[in-house]
């Protein structure tokens, strides 16, 4: 079964994207085993260059699976096999409402596109982010390039078609959420991304562009020096020599050492937890000696 990798940098803004994400989505696709493809290019339509992500469609002449990853997404480098989570019937998508969306407009502008399309009417009972799709040829009239002009531009014109058509041909879903995928529309305030393995600056664009490209830098960088780390194994050493059996790694630290045999690089801390110490009380440093 032929599989790949797809993502969207048209434009200059596009590009500026990929700079930062294309790096980190082509090793995971380099990691899955699958071909990796950039639509690129300038925006067929430059109002609305959003529009250019139905090219994806075109892939399905050559590959039977495809997963599309916005260009503001950025993929960590333990992300799990999507392509594995999503039976190929299904199509994987985020599910806005676990999000806590409200679907009031969406509803308003998925009901308008289905009355010009002639699909039935059906109100929202889900509203899905087109930025990370896993995608079988089945499911290709989802992703086709209208056949006839949008009768209005939305702001997210092409996800409200890509829902509509959900609904119109009744495919399957496997919905992703928040412990899968990080939004910023959603999750800027005071949640934390660690722990998600891609982290999509959807709805950011609204700050400007300069702000989204700060933002985005690169989540997953390494915060440990080699001093830092060669302390922190210091340290865990000791506590085996004081503690032996008494303690166990925890939380992200543990989650390192069983995933990569290491702190995670992106981890500020290492987290432990100890039993039987009758002569340590909590809030009091711990002498290791």
């Amino acid at each position: 079964m032929r599989r790949a990798v797809v993502t969207m940098a048209v434009g200059e803004a596009g590009r500026d994207l990929l700079n930062i994400t294309g790096d980190g989505i082509a090793a995971y696709a380099a990691r899955l085993g699958a071909d990796y493809h950039v639509i690129a290019g300038e925006p067929g339509r430059p109002e609305y260059p959003y529009d250019d992500k139905f090219r994806v469609a075109e892939f399905f002449d050559f590959y039977d699976r495809v997963l599309y990853i916005d260009a503001d997404i950025v993929v960590a480098p333990d992300a799990p096999d999507l392509f594995a989570a999503v039976p190929e019937e299904n199509v994987g998508i985020c599910n806005e409402r676990l999000y806590g969306a409200r679907f009031g407009n969406m509803d308003r502008e998925v009901g308008d596109i289905q009355a010009h399309r002639g699909f039935r009417r059906q109100r929202l009972r889900a509203y899905y982010n087109s930025g990370l799709m896993v995608l079988s040829r089945r499911h290709r009239p989802a992703v086709e390039p209208p056949a006839t002009p949008h009768h209005r531009i939305y702001h997210t014109i092409e996800q409200d078609l890509i829902n509509a058509r959900l609904i119109e041909y009744g495919f399957p879903v496997t919905e992703f959420g928040p412990e899968l995928c990080w939004m910023f529309f959603a999750e800027r305030e005071g949640r934390t991304r660690a722990g998600r393995p891609f982290h999509h600056y959807a709805g950011a664009s609204t700050l400007g562009r300069g702000h989204v490209m700060e933002m985005l830098g690169d989540p997953f960088a390494d915060v440990w020096t080699p001093a830092d780390r060669r302390l922190v194994y210091d340290v865990l050493g000791r506590l085996d020599a004081v503690l032996g059996d008494k303690y166990v790694l925890s939380g992200g630290a543990l989650f390192g050492q069983t995933r990569h045999g290491d702190i995670l690089r992106w981890d500020d801390d290492v987290d432990i937890v100890a039993a039987g110490l009758p002569d340590w009380r909590p809030g009091e440093p711990l002498r290791l000696e």
